[in-house]
């Protein structure tokens, strides 16, 4: 089940301008007036919106199609996942790839989890996670420790973060509840 929490900092996001754009490139589509519909998106997003919070697990593309947005247009939108449709708009994989906080700071639980974009991800949060994975800790999956590693870069903290102990330390987690 997709988290709801992903919804509405995606639609905050989300260019309505390129996504229509987006189709017409790339799949050779029929010339439709793209101007009229983005003005419709736009007015729709509350409804659109409301709808996908009824029914969190539908992706974006396929919640498009669902309810006749567009007819047909936004098909090849229809199995692709927010994140990458946010990276077919133009942002960076930090930018696309959410994480979901269920805990405070000081490891309490928050009332209501957080999603946020890795970029959006205070930088102790980051390390933590880091330092976590090469402790062995917890597993965390390899793409998102990538991204972790990235984000801190662009923010000027040089790396390397995870040590060669600590991947052999994530790859034994994996083998653990086997």
């Amino acid at each position: 089940m997709r988290p709801h929490y992903r919804i509405k900092p995606f639609l905050e996001v989300l260019d309505i301008s390129k996504l229509v754009g987006l189709p017409n490139e790339q799949y050779n589509k029929e010339i439709i007036d793209l101007v009229k519909m983005e003005k419709k998106i736009t007015e729709m997003l509350p409804i659109i919106e409301g709808t996908w919070l009824e029914s969190p697990d539908l992706r974006f593309g396929q919640l498009l199609y669902n309810m006749g947005i567009g007819g047909d247009y936004f098909e090849p939108l229809y199995i692709l996942e927010e994140s990458d449709i946010l990276m077919k708009l133009g942002r960076t994989e930090r930018e696309s790839h959410g994480w979901l906080s269920f805990l405070n700071k000081d490891l309490t639980k928050l009332d209501e989890p957080i999603f946020r974009f890795i970029c959006d991800l205070d930088t102790d949060h980051l390390q933590t996670m880091l330092y976590e994975a090469n402790a062995g800790k917890r597993k965390y999956n390899r793409n998102y420790l990538r991204m972790f590693e990235e984000e801190l870069e662009s923010r000027g903290f040089p790396g390397p973060y995870m040590t060669d102990e600590g991947w052999v330390k994530q790859i034994e987690l994996l083998f653990i509840g086997l």
